[in-house]
């Protein structure tokens, strides 16, 4: 059990705290560790909790693990990747103990998703499309954290409520639910008065302009028959198609009230010509560019 004696040093855990956590003897657990006694897959399980590691990795199928906690991924014996890991791990911890829970980015995003298209589907009831508009302030309160990098300077939940139905585009969005719905989620959650953060309270003829240029010119790209949409290597369904677009309309708005001044939007990953780097520098550009505006805001 070489991870065992590797772990514990790199943690600066004494073996006396491991056999006072396993409720043994310090010779008992010294015969585990040098093989001279088997250990129980009960025992192995415990040992595994007690290090923040799985069972796979403690018998050597798993080089890799994911924190339970803070979800990282990362290899507890390498020195330079646990002490990165570490410092996550705090920041995440305060972040949740701050802010309450926070889910993996992936399954956060797929729940606000979800949620948006609860939010637009015309069939539901009134209450329902509220119910889903409060999931989407949850799961995008959640998003928001990691973008800025869990920092404890973020808003907090109410403070950022306020300001996302401070945004044209909220009430336009609550408006299409029914007449009282604004009113009804404004009277529960408020909405911010900041001065600097709804300076532009409506979009202008030219901001809309710039964003349908950014609209159609993704469609064009989008519909192109030859090269259509995909995601993990399979064409979109058009309920996915719809969802998207959805989202895109309404990130566009978000990003033009943060930013009017800031022209198209538009990023070179939706041009043909552009290389996988460019791609992946302008998408990381566009993600950094709406965390500085909602940080600055």
């Amino acid at each position: 059990m070489n991870q065992i004696k590797e772990l514990l040093n790199m943690k600066n855990i004494q073996q006396k705290e491991l056999a006072s956590h396993l409720g043994i003897s310090q010779n008992t657990l010294s015969q585990y560790l040098n093989k001279k006694r088997k250990m129980s897959l009960e025992t192995i399980s415990q040992i595994a909790d007690f290090l923040e590691v799985t069972v796979d990795y403690l018998i050597g199928n798993a080089g890799w693990i994911t924190c339970p906690i803070c979800h990282n991924i990362y290899d507890p014996l390498n020195e330079s990747d646990s002490t990165e890991h570490d410092a996550f791990h705090k920041k995440f911890v305060a972040a949740e103990e701050k802010y309450g829970e926070i889910l993996v980015y992936s399954d956060a995003d797929n729940k606000r998703s979800t949620a948006i298209s609860r939010l637009n589907n015309p069939t539901l009831s009134k209450e329902q499309r509220i119910l889903a508009f409060e999931d989407y302030l949850k799961y995008e309160f959640m998003l928001s954290i990691q973008r800025e990098g869990y920092s404890l300077e973020h808003d907090i939940f109410q403070d950022f409520c306020k300001k996302e139905m401070g945004l044209v585009a909220t009430k336009e969005v609550l408006d299409n639910i029914g007449n009282d719905a604004y009113k009804q989620l404004v009277d529960k959650y408020g909405i911010a008065n900041d001065t600097d953060y709804h300076k532009i309270t409506r979009l202008n003829q030219k901001n809309n302009q710039e964003i349908k240029k950014d609209f159609d010119s993704i469609m064009e790209k989008l519909s192109n028959k030859e090269r259509p949409a995909t995601y993990d290597g399979k064409n979109l369904s058009p309920e996915s198609m719809e969802l998207f677009l959805d989202e895109l309309e309404i990130s566009l708005k978000h990003l033009k009230m943060m930013n009017p001044e800031q022209g198209s939007y538009l990023l070179a990953a939706h041009e043909e010509n552009a290389s996988q780097e460019e791609k992946i520098a302008d998408l990381e550009r566009f993600r950094k560019e709406k965390a500085k505006s909602n940080k600055t805001n």
